[in-house]
């Protein structure tokens, strides 16, 4: 390989050492000859030895020639290398061990036990599987149906909500120790027998347990599933025995139709006497405008003001008439007669008159008339006794008579309209609104397809393979964090 010179930087004293060097080679006639480098150097910098000495120089390191790089041999390349050193074998450490042992006792043991007890101790079980719907007549009214009042409020249809309503009644604490004390469920479903020997203690229920127990081991034997949209119930039961599961079936379905009849009696119940009650609030309402109408004309003595008006009003145009041809005729006779004719006198008392008779007459309709002003000391007089009969305010009359008969009416006609709910009601009653419609009876079954023992015996294994990894994991993580 090339060797570069070095250049280290030489002390003053190698300075002054080279300086003097070159100027004894000059002097001797060096390379250069008398006058060569050294004096011409001095020549040329100007510098002299003291000035150099200070400053210093850089001795020259003379370079190696470098040797061409020679071909490689061929026989050297494909020469075998030399031997490694053997590895050692490799044996299992305590840390190995202790996984294995693991592994047996979460993995292996869990799942050989799993595996035993559901093919040597777990008891057959059958399944009886049904389908019903709830069925509402077409056009039912709403106010006719408690399902349907419920369906509204919680924002489902009709089919939906009443599906909603079995499946929560179907779960509940009463329905299942109803169905127990018709069935005796704590029997059938401990028939396999706790002991370990024959035996199902852990699939099987202990009839010791209370009711909450049994509740809890109905869930897990009755599958109760809906469809919102279709409002469609599928109900799968379990049991030890084929006959059993089909009894619990039927008598799941005749219990949920019994209480869907119950809910409908209750509703017919509820909208026949709200209708009898709406009947008999308007019933007295009419009773009651009736009998203000009757008072008033008793009180006023007048079957109908509006006819009095007529003919009151009839009367007044007849004395405006007679009026008008009074003073026609008075007229004449001041053309006529003489100033002091007793035709004139009399023709003037008549046109009185008959001012003061329209002036009494009109105060029959009310205070705004023409209140007598036009009629003398004289005319009044003569009207006195004809208005001691109408000293009542004829319009007013009228006003509170139209009002009792527009109430009266009002009432009439809302007493219409509830003897109408109530025959509605009545005849909603007499027919069943909504029923339980099984699709599909309760089936019975020939094979035992429950534990399902592949998928329980796979599912511990996973489990524990996961639990045995996860914690190999950790243990790993934590020895290499030492």
């Amino acid at each position: 390989m090339t060797q570069l010179p070095e250049t280290t930087p030489a002390s003053p004293a190698a300075g002054r050492a080279g300086n003097g060097t070159g100027m004894a080679d000059g002097g001797h006639g060096g390379p250069g000859g008398p006058g060569g480098p050294g004096k011409d150097t001095g020549k040329d910098t100007g510098k002299s030895p003291a000035r150099g000495t200070a400053r210093g120089t850089v001795a020259a390191v003379p370079i190696r020639p470098v040797p061409a790089p020679s071909a490689p041999d061929p026989a050297a390349l494909h020469a075998p290398h030399a031997p490694r050193p053997p590895v050692r074998r490799a044996r299992l450490r305590r840390r190995h061990w202790l996984a294995l042992l693991g592994l047996l006792l979460m993995v292996v043991a869990p799942t050989g036990a799993t595996v035993w007890y559901l093919w040597v101790r777990a008891a057959d079980q059958f399944a009886s599987e049904a389908a019903f719907s709830i069925r509402q007549e077409e056009g039912v009214p709403s106010a006719a149906g408690l399902l349907g009042g419920l369906a509204q409020i919680t924002g489902r249809g009709g089919g939906g909500g009443d599906a909603e309503i079995i499946y929560q009644l179907l779960h509940s604490q009463d329905f299942v120790a109803g169905v127990d004390a018709a069935l005796d469920l704590r029997r059938i479903w401990s028939r396999p027998g706790l002991s370990w020997a024959r035996g199902d203690p852990l699939l099987a229920f202990d009839p010791s347990g209370s009711l909450e127990d049994l509740r809890a081991y109905w869930q897990r034997m009755v599958r109760v599933a809906h469809d919102s949209g279709s409002g469609l119930v599928t109900l799968r039961v379990r049991a030890f025995r084929p006959e059993d599961a089909t009894a619990i079936a039927r008598e799941i379905l005749t219990r949920s139709e019994a209480a869907i009849n119950a809910l409908n009696e209750a509703a017919r119940a509820d909208a026949l006497r709200h209708a009898d009650e709406d009947l008999a609030l308007a019933q007295e309402r009419l009773k009651a405008a009736r009998a203000a109408l009757r008072l008033f004309r008793s009180l006023h003595q007048i079957i109908d003001p509006g006819i009095d008006l007529q003919a009151q009003s009839g009367l007044i145009g007849t004395l405006q008439g007679q009026l008008a041809q009074a003073m026609i005729e008075a007229d004449l006779l001041h053309e006529s007669a003489a100033p002091g004719d007793p035709r004139l006198a009399q023709a003037l008392r008549r046109i009185e008159v008959i001012r003061a008779r329209i002036a009494g007459e009109r105060r029959h309709l009310g205070p705004g008339g023409d209140a007598g002003a036009d009629a003398g000391g004289d005319a009044g007089g003569d009207t006195g006794g004809s208005e001691e009969g109408g000293s009542e305010d004829l319009a007013a009359l009228v006003g509170d008579y139209e009002g009792l008969v527009i109430d009266e009416e009002f009432a009439a006609q809302s007493w219409l309209a509830a003897m109408a709910a109530r025959d509605a009601a009545r005849a909603g009653a007499a027919r069943q609104s909504r029923w339980l419609a099984a699709h599909v009876p309760p089936s019975l079954a020939e094979s035992a397809r429950y534990p399902e023992r592949g998928i329980l015996a796979g599912l511990v294994a996973l489990f524990a393979l996961l639990a045995w990894a996860i914690m190999m994991l950790v243990v790993w993580s934590l020895r290499d964090r030492r």
